[in-house]
Parts: structure tokens; C-alpha cells; sequence
């Protein structure tokens, strides 16, 4: 469990959005309308992988037809002398707790994984206008279990929607250690 001293800066749209420095959040958008072609969601994965290691760390990702599911952490922005953040705590739901002012904040990151997205996707179709709904949907992660039951619950989304028999066979599917298997 996260200390209790960690600041939770809370925002709201029509849902209410919670941040914890250091925090691992499961987080969920869905397409404004319509689906995702199998290049589209190429270029969704690519997008959400684009800032690992650099602002976020990613755990998985799964981009559905119609909706994508990410499990990663806000990292601390460097300091202002350069270099790589550190990763505290290597663990899935983080470490020892940093100001928040001192992470990235999870809005920003989703805005311009989002904004490269549709732009990207957008291009690809010839079309201008919205892709994605309004607001995503953010949960901080709590404990250990709740971090494997989210990913195992990712893992088994293209099976429950009849797309592979197996969700390691699912191209659109994306988790750390993944390149080692």
C-alpha cells in the first residue's frame, strides 16, 4: 500500500481524476465511435509505448477495436542538471514517495499519447475531427494483487472478445518482459 503521507491531487471533468506521486494506474479510453483497423492499433501501441521509460513507466497495454487499456506509472521528471529519472523501486506499484510536483503528471502523458494517436490515425483515414470520447477512466492501483488482477484482466480482454483463443497471440497486446518469451 502506498503511504498515507503520499498528497492526492485530485481534478474533474464529469469524472473525478485522483494522482498519487509514485503511483501505478490502470487507466481505460475508448474511441469517440467506430473501430480501430489492425494498422490503426499498431499505431495506438506504438503511441502509448512512445514516452516508456522517458515519462512513464509501462507495465501492459491492450488496444482493443474500440477502447485501450494501460497499466503504468508516472515517472519523476529528471533534474534540471539532465540525465535519465530514476526508477524508484523497480516494483509494479512504485516506491518511496517524491513530491508530486516532481512526476509527470498522468494528464499531460495521456494527452499526448491521445493527441499523436488521432492526429496518426486521423492522417491514416483522411479525416479531421475527434477520435477519442471525451474522458478516460484512471484507477490507482492499491496493492499487488489489484496490479495482477488488472493485468490479467487485460490479458484476457481479445479472448473475451472472441478475437485469439489465447491472449498472448493477440498482436495488439503489450507487457513488460514481453520480448523475452
Amino acid at each position: 500500500m502506498p503511504p498515507a503521507t503520499r498528497e492526492l491531487q485530485r481534478r474533474r471533468r464529469h469524472l473525478p481524476h485522483w494522482e498519487q506521486a509514485g503511483a501505478t494506474y490502470f487507466i481505460t479510453f475508448r474511441l469517440r465511435e467506430g473501430q480501430f483497423t489492425e494498422d490503426e492499433r499498431q499505431i495506438v501501441l506504438s503511441s502509448c509505448l512512445y514516452w516508456d521509460r522517458r515519462k512513464w513507466r509501462v507495465h501492459s497495454i491492450v488496444v482493443m477495436p474500440d477502447h485501450v487499456h494501460v497499466l503504468a506509472r508516472p515517472l519523476p521528471i529528471p533534474s534540471r542538471t539532465g540525465g535519465t529519472p530514476v526508477l524508484p523501486n523497480e516494483g509494479p506499484t512504485g516506491g518511496t514517495p517524491v513530491p508530486p510536483r516532481q512526476y509527470y503528471s498522468l494528464a499531460e502523458i495521456l494527452h499526448g499519447v491521445k493527441s499523436y494517436a488521432a492526429h496518426a490515425v486521423n492522417q491514416k483515414r483522411g479525416a479531421t475531427g475527434r477520435l477519442w470520447a471525451e474522458e478516460s477512466f484512471d484507477r490507482i492501483i492499491r496493492d499487488e494483487s489489484e496490479f495482477e488482477e488488472k493485468l490479467h484482466y487485460m490479458l484476457n480482454n481479445p479472448v473475451k472478445a472472441g478475437l485469439v483463443e489465447d491472449g498472448f497471440e493477440y498482436q495488439h497486446l503489450w507487457y513488460e518482459g514481453l520480448e523475452e518469451r
